[in-house]
Order: C-alpha cells, then sequence, then structure tokens
C-alpha cells in the first residue's frame, strides 16, 4: 500500500533570493546563488563584510537590487543561532522589510559533507550550506517577541548572567574558605544561611578574629546579630575556628586571605541582590500580562519570577497551532535510532531554543519536589523504567503541554489533569 502525506512548507523560497550568512563576532560571510530560467545560468554571489550594522544594511540592500532586477520579491536571510551576534543582521534584515529564519547548527554540520563532499569547515562553505538549507526549507522561524514577552526575554538574559555570577563568586569563596577556615564543617547551607552572613559580617570568616574575641563575646555578638541561633551551631563554629587556627599560616597572609574573602563576599551579595531585583521586576511584568489575559495563572508552587522566565523564553503559546509544534521548536520531540534489528535509546532533539529547555528543567525540578504537584506523574514514570533524567526530561515535555494548554484555553491551572490521562479526565468530567 502506497502512504501519500501532504506536508506544508514553512518558508516558500520560490520568489525569494536565499542568503545564507555564517555569522561571527567580527564578521560575516554571506552566500547566495540565482540560477536565470532564460538563460539556464547559475550567478553566485558572495561576500565577506564586518559584523557592523552600516556595513549590513549597505550589503544587503545590494543583495536586495540584485533580486529586484531579476524579478524576485526580497530577500530571505539565514543563520545558525549564534547567542545574539546575529541581532544586528536579523533587525536590519527586518527593517529592511525581508524575511529571516534560522538554520539549525546539526543540519549545516551534516550536510556539509552532502554540499561539497568534504568533512572541514570554513566560514564561507558555512555560508554555502545555511544557503542550501533555506532553499531546501529546512529552516526554523525566527520569533520575534514585543511588548513585555520582550522585556521579559532581555530580563531573563539579565537575570541568568548574575545567577551565574552568584555561583561563580560562591564557589571563589568556598575555595578560599577551605584555606583561611580550614576545619569548618558546616558546608554550603550554613555559610549562605543567616548565621554565615552574621560570620562574614562580623568576622570575615577568619578563625583567628573569632578566637580572640572569646568564646563568650563571639555568643553574645551572634546572638545579638541573628534572633533564634541554635547553641549548638555557636558551639560547633567556635570548636571548628579554635582547631582551624592552629593551622601555620603568617598573620599577613590570614589578612590577605581575610580581605580577598571580604570582596568576594561583597561581590555575592551584590549579585544576588541584583538578581532579586531582576526577579522583581519580572514578576510584576508577568502580573500585567497575567491580568490581560496574555499570560496563564502560575502552574503549582511556580512563583511569579519563575513563571515569568518561562513565558519569556517560550514567547506566546498561542502562536503555535499544536503543543507537538511546542515540543518541536523547543527541542523537546523525541527521536529515536532504528536500523534493522538495531534499536537505539529514544532521546529528545535539542534542536531548539536551549534556554528555553533550562528555564524549564529548572521548573520541573521544583514542580516534583517533595510532595509538589507534579510529583506523582514524576514517581510514575519512575516506576515504568525510567532514570531520573529521563523521569525529569518527560516532566518537562509534560509541563510544557500544560503551559501550551492554559495558554490556548485561558481556562485556570487544574491540577487534577497533571496525572490523569486524557481520556480518564473526560471521563470523570
Amino acid at each position: 500500500m502506497l502512504n501519500v502525506t501532504t506536508v506544508r512548507d514553512e518558508v516558500h523560497t520560490e520568489n525569494l533570493l536565499v542568503v545564507g550568512v555564517d555569522v561571527s563576532k567580527d564578521k560575516l560571510d554571506l552566500y547566495a546563488e540565482h540560477t536565470d530560467p532564460s538563460e539556464n545560468r547559475r550567478q553566485e554571489l558572495d561576500s565577506q563584510i564586518p559584523n557592523r550594522s552600516d556595513e549590513i544594511e549597505a550589503m544587503l540592500c545590494e543583495f536586495a537590487s540584485y533580486a529586484e532586477e531579476r524579478g524576485l520579491e526580497g530577500l530571505l536571510v539565514i543563520c545558525e543561532p549564534t547567542g545574539g551576534y546575529e541581532d544586528q543582521l536579523f533587525e536590519a534584515a527586518r527593517r529592511l522589510g525581508h524575511e529571516t529564519a534560522y538554520a539549525n547548527g546539526e543540519h549545516v554540520s551534516k550536510a556539509s559533507v552532502i554540499e561539497s563532499g568534504d568533512p572541514g569547515k570554513t566560514d564561507s562553505m558555512d555560508a554555502r550550506v545555511i544557503a542550501m538549507i533555506g532553499q531546501m526549507d529546512k529552516t526554523q522561524d525566527e520569533r520575534v517577541l514585543e511588548g513585555e514577552h520582550a522585556l521579559l526575554r532581555e530580563l531573563g538574559r539579565m537575570y541568568e548572567a548574575e545567577d551565574q555570577a552568584v555561583v561563580r563568586a560562591r564557589c571563589r569563596l568556598h575555595d578560599l574558605l577551605r584555606k583561611l577556615f580550614c576545619d569548618l564543617e558546616k558546608g554550603k547551607k550554613l555559610v549562605f544561611s543567616t548565621t554565615g552572613r552574621a560570620v562574614a559580617k562580623l568576622y570575615g570568616w577568619n578563625p583567628q578574629n573569632i578566637v580572640d574575641d572569646g568564646q563568650e563575646r563571639f555568643r553574645q555578638k551572634m546572638k545579638e546579630k541573628v534572633k533564634g541561633v541554635h547553641e549548638a551551631t555557636l558551639e560547633t563554629l567556635w570548636e571548628q575556628a579554635n582547631r582551624s587556627v592552629r593551622q601555620h599560616r603568617p598573620p599577613a597572609e590570614r589578612k590577605m586571605l581575610e580581605e580577598r574573602l571580604r570582596q568576594l563576599w561583597a561581590d555575592y551579595t551584590r549579585h544576588e541582590k541584583r538578581k532579586e531585583e531582576i526577579a522583581r521586576w519580572m514578576g510584576e511584568l508577568f502580573t500585567q500580562l497575567n491580568r490581560k489575559g496574555e499570560a496563564p495563572d502560575p502552574v503549582g508552587n511556580l512563583d511569579e519570577a519563575m513563571m515569568a522566565r518561562l513565558i519569556g523564553e517560550s514567547g506566546p503559546l498561542s502562536d503555535f497551532d499544536h503543543w507537538r509544534e511546542v515540543l518541536h521548536y523547543y527541542g523537546l520531540n523525541l527521536y529515536e535510532r532504528e536500523s534493522g534489528t538495531y534499536k537505539g535509546e529514544t532521546k529528545i532533539s535539542k534542536k531548539g531554543r536551549s534556554r528555553f529547555r533550562k528555564v524549564l528543567g529548572q521548573a520541573a525540578f521544583a514542580l516534583v519536589q517533595g510532595n509538589g504537584p507534579f510529583s506523582t506523574y514524576f514517581e510514575r514514570k519512575r516506576a515504568e523504567g525510567m532514570n531520573y533524567w529521563k523521569a525529569l526530561v518527560a516532566t518537562m515535555r509534560k509541563l510544557c503541554k500544560v503551559l501550551y494548554g492554559l495558554a490556548t484555553s485561558g481556562g485556570p491551572y487544574d491540577p487534577t489533569r497533571v496525572s490523569t490521562c486524557e481520556s480518564q479526565y473526560a471521563g470523570a468530567h
């Protein structure tokens, strides 16, 4: 039996000049080709320019003039996602009225062997391959966010930058504490707790300062600074400080390490405060969108800031026709390797927006903790034989479907639907 399936092209390139662009921080390599039907002659266009707005606009105008002379309707400008280096290119192309799209990096890598028979890699070769992918309509739409969604995405980038700075500062602090307070055994939880902050402010985490102050004065100062601090905690810190000072370090070196630790602590608190301010700003924007019906109610125990990060990375999910399109767009669609008797492991493709998957993973992790609203679903997947990470990915896919359902229906979040299949839910209602 012959199976016939109608497929829909995402981008129609028949009347457009497809321009493949290899983007780097400092330069762009551009390539396009066009066959004149009347003369049956193919012409290739290529150029290399600095990654600057004026140079980009001038070169796109040259490509557009060439297209207009040959009766084409405009340009389709394609490149790989580069984490922001393509922003000037796409902004100029849109301003000039041209189409834009992304080429998947894995497609480019594997198609280069088909295009040239050469497994090597050069910028000009990549531009040719990207153009070929565009002519095959194997591109991914560039979704341009506007209004609060655009602000949320930019704030999400800022939040992640501050979060990474916090992690770096914490790691450096721990590394320094191992030298200065070598017998500290309470770990990360204490160091960054209210008690740890008090020790940092009063003593700079220098055990010599604690010992020099004396046990009773140490207790009094800490009790004044931290209401309800446990006596056992103070006793343990005193003992560990006394053991740490036995390690031979010259006073000048201890002072130097203390000063450096105070600097790192100031860095940590500064970035932590910025992160909190950005999260508060994002939460306010999310509330505005929610009141206008442009963002769903928070899911489970996720707060407004986490929902804002999700919506900022996903954009309006109602743009999609089906939840499967959402999974495919963000690289959460499943793929498997199978040939003859061989059957490989099923995995997600990861061919979409990586930052959305990262934030979605953090949200899913929060939802499965303890008796969280997705914990039953997560444990069921574990009972079906999935390891921890595969079960978490399954939960991410489930959360993505829930977000899409809320965005398209406009209804409230219903926790009973998380662990109930569609047929069971329909029968119960």
